[in-house]
């Protein structure tokens, strides 16, 4: 019998032991829900996370623990429980000693609810710890999550902090909490309410003396501020909090509960955490540092198995301690969500946080681009194409190599609708470019096309020749057809060069030369205007200058017009100016038509005796050389004077002339 009461003794002081264990081992707790697959949006994913002290379990903790969910309808109504397997994921140490070393447990479950609506999933656990502040003392720790199924939520919200809290006593204590909802929804945090953190006995804002623990809420980060100044010694809290978005009118929440410890230890600060979205096979890089009164030893809590860090998990560093995080999710990760720390250990086992929460996207992002139409050389072309399943602002990277292997490196923006744009410049070498584009951030295929650069050819027509005066007629065209400017340049017979510009339309291009080049030879030479590259057109004609001719002119006597007449070759109409120039250096000038190429002129009568001058000249074109001639105003001889002494010689004629009257004088019988 005494045997038996000494053995019911030691079970007795060996239950109250565990119990007491048990009832002080819970430390933290959060659980968030998602929909992994679009096309089966009853079914819902459920994380669970839980914190507890390393050793309730003894030297050799589970590494995995199985616990149950508890769904129900919004109104309450029960629909049963699905059991979850948590897996222990990482561990720390808090600030309360050598008992402040916890475990982290993780997993998750799915569940399959019969139609849209809103309903609840309930986790409760005992025991959060026996010595907090605000109350709840070894009593269940409870997290709720609301979940609501409408075909357009894929999520509830989801915020990264550390498993668990420290606040420095005597100090006013302010920290930020990385908050994200994946389908983009604004988040909030609040204090839970008493029943939705467990028996409804806890008082949910922790208060020290007359200070009470705020939160604030701006740009998806939930700011916790306690003013802690002239606060002294350790006090332990239970912190629950609710995360809400909404979405549609219909709010979704998670639950987060935490253990807060107040002490007047310092903490190694960690810069660096976030909200981060990301899809599978997006690149993923960023940097974290902590600082603190020692050396550092980093470890992580929660973070993806294929991540990297450098320096490696485990690292002894000297404050401040920098470490690079890269990770690439793959389509295996589409759908998930990672909550992690970076923690940073001082040589008293106090330890600092970099919180993260990352949303992976479930689709898988894609870049392509459009077919490019050939370009003419000098000349800048668009490209354009879509990226699928990527964030506005994301970078497109482009590669262009042209055919004398230029690279050319380029980049473009991802517009709000998926599209994107950049322009090439006109510096590529002509013949084929080859394009290569991809999106920056992500290990997917990149999409290529190519495209031409083209080299015109200009053609022009054969030019006619043209007649001094005259304006040349020009005419051709551009291959392949476009629209420009063409430039003309003129050197005449003096080496004069005279440029001019004409429209380019459809490949097509005409022009009117200058009127007044010299006689000779002229060349012509066309060009593309601001396309040095393209080779120019060469032509040439003749400007003939006309001859003009004057036919010998007769002398005449004084009083007697004379008779001028000439022809041109070249020119067969128009007006001859006829100058002439008298023996008294009078100059007349009379305008004849030039008719089939000859002209006449009767001129004047009243030109004095002597030589006259003449010069010929068409009208309007002073490069022809003028005709000349001379012919001469003959004086009129006057009648010879009869002497005086001749009077014989006067009746000798009468006489005879008087003999030659009888003689014809008839004879009558």
């Amino acid at each position: 019998m005494t045997i038996i009461l000494r053995c019911l003794a030691h079970l007795l002081v060996w239950a109250c032991a565990c119990n007491m264990a048990w009832a002080t081992h819970g430390r933290s707790m959060d659980l968030h829900w998602s929909v992994p697959d679009a096309a089966d949006p009853l079914t819902v994913q459920f994380e669970l996370s839980y914190v507890v002290r390393a050793s309730f379990y003894g030297p050799n903790p589970p590494a995995t623990l199985t616990h149950s969910l508890a769904f129900a309808t919004d109104a309450g109504a029960g629909l049963g429980s699905r059991p979850i397997t948590v897996r222990r994921v990482g561990q720390g140490m808090d600030a309360t000693g050598a008992d402040g070393r916890y475990l982290v447990y993780r997993g998750t479950v799915t569940y399959r609810f019969s139609a849209m609506g809103i309903y609840t999933a309930r986790f409760s656990h005992c025991c959060r710890p026996s010595n907090l502040a605000n109350g709840n003392n070894d009593k269940d720790q409870q997290v709720i999550a609301r979940v609501v199924l409408d075909n357009a939520q894929r999520s509830g919200p989801l915020m990264a902090v550390p498993p668990v809290i420290n606040l420095t006593a005597g100090a006013l204590n302010t920290l930020s909490f990385p908050m994200l909802d994946p389908d983009g929804d604004a988040t909030q945090c609040r204090f839970a309410t008493p029943q939705e953190a467990g028996d409804g006995s806890i008082v949910t804002q922790p208060r020290l003396g007359s200070q009470w623990m705020t939160l604030t809420n701006s740009d998806n980060t939930c700011t916790l501020t306690w003013d802690l100044r002239g606060v002294v010694g350790n006090s332990f809290h239970a912190l629950p909090l609710v995360l809400e978005s909404t979405h549609n009118g219909q709010v979704s929440a998670a639950a987060v509960d935490r253990y807060v410890i107040v002490t007047d230890r310092h903490f190694p600060i960690c810069t660096g955490g976030g909200q981060i979205a990301l899809q599978p096979n997006q690149v993923f890089a960023t940097r974290f540092e902590a600082s603190g009164n020692s050396d550092l030893v980093f470890s992580t809590i929660g973070a993806p198995a294929s991540g990297s860090f450098s320096p490696a998990v485990g690292s002894t560093g000297s404050s401040p301690m920098a470490v690079d995080f890269g990770w690439t999710p793959t389509t295996a990760d589409a759908g998930n969500n990672f909550i992690f720390q970076a923690v940073f250990r001082d040589a008293t086992n106090i330890e600092g946080y970099c919180n993260y929460v990352i949303n992976v996207d479930t689709r898988n992002p894609d870049v392509s681009v459009q077919p490019v139409a050939d370009v003419l050389i000098g000349r800048s072309t668009v490209i354009q194409g879509q990226a699928g399943n990527v964030a506005a602002n994301q970078p497109v990277d482009l590669t262009l190599t042209d055919s004398q292997g230029q690279v050319v490196p380029l980049s473009a923006l991802v517009q709000a609708d998926g599209r994107w744009q950049v322009t090439a410049p006109g510096t590529l070498a002509p013949g084929v470019v080859t394009v290569q584009v991809r999106l920056r951030h992500f290990n997917v295929l990149p999409a290529s096309t190519q495209f031409e650069v083209l080299v015109p050819a200009i053609q022009m027509d054969p030019i006619a020749d043209v007649v001094l005066g005259s304006a040349v007629a020009l005419h051709g065209t551009v291959t392949p057809a476009f629209d420009g400017t063409m430039v003309l340049t003129f050197t005449d017979s003096a080496g004069q060069t005279h440029t001019l510009t004409t429209p380019l339309s459809n490949g097509a291009w005409q022009a009117s030369g200058p009127a007044q080049l010299p006689g000779g030879p002229v060349s012509v030479r066309a060009t593309v205007q601001g396309m040095a590259a393209v080779p120019a057109a060469q032509g040439s004609f003749e400007v003939r200058v006309p001859m003009l001719s004057l036919n010998p002119v007769a002398d005449v006597d004084a009083g007697v017009a004379p008779q001028l007449s000439g022809s041109s070759t070249e020119v067969l109409s128009g007006t001859v100016d006829v100058q002439l120039t008298d023996a008294r250096g009078q100059t007349r000038t009379v305008s004849v038509p030039l008719q089939g190429g000859v002209w006449s002129l009767v001129g004047p009568t009243d030109l004095p005796v002597g030589p006259v001058d003449v010069q010929v000249s068409l009208q309007g074109m002073a490069g022809v050389v003028p005709a000349t001639g001379q012919f001469r105003v003959l004086a009129i001889a006057a009648p010879a004077p009869v002497p005086v002494n001749a009077g014989w010689a006067l009746g000798l004629l009468g006489a005879v002339l008087a003999a030659w009257g009888a003689r014809r004088r008839p004879i009558h019988a």
